[in-house]
């Protein structure tokens, strides 16, 4: 299987991606990274996981965010990619067939953005890996186990009393 480059245009950026899609497929992936990182860490799965799936007949999308990886541009939070995202299933899309199930896969702050924008991407199924998930009752609970906990136990905080 051959990668092949894909030039997409979100606003007045280019973004270029890397598409594997095999012959009579009927499932495609897009992938959504997370923000900066290394290439040996997760994009190194991502290309590893793209080239099982293609193996396995199933489409592959992979491009970086804004600012990320090889991609130009200011660094675009997960809550601003929308856009993207919708741009870079539009583009994938043009390269699959008609009737072929569009699955998104996102990392971190990735799988959060593919949550938020599910529905302009029209996307069959999300798989998401590590979310960031936030409200006001996690939030409480992480800063009672982590902050009051601690100082119940704390000598320096009995001392203090």
């Amino acid at each position: 299987m051959i990668e092949q480059p894909q030039v997409f245009r979100v606003n007045e950026e280019s973004v270029v991606a890397l598409l594997g899609i095999p012959e009579n497929t009927s499932r495609a992936v897009m992938f959504v990274t997370g923000g900066n990182q290394y290439r040996v860490g997760t994009h190194r799965m991502f290309v590893r996981i793209a080239r099982a799936l293609n193996d396995r007949g199933i489409a592959t999308m992979r491009f970086d965010r804004p600012g990320t990886g090889d991609q130009l541009g200011a660094f675009v939070e997960f809550d601003q990619l929308q856009a993207d995202l919708k741009c870079a299933a539009e583009a994938f899309r043009a390269h699959l067939p008609q009737h072929c199930e569009l699955w998104v896969l996102g990392l971190c702050d990735g799988a959060t953005a593919a949550t938020m924008g599910v529905n302009e991407i029209s996307a069959q199924g999300l798989v998401l890996i590590n979310p960031w998930v936030e409200d006001a009752a996690s939030e409480s609970r992480v800063r009672l186990r982590q902050y009051y906990v601690s100082r119940l136990v704390s000598r320096d905080f009995w001392r203090k009393l």
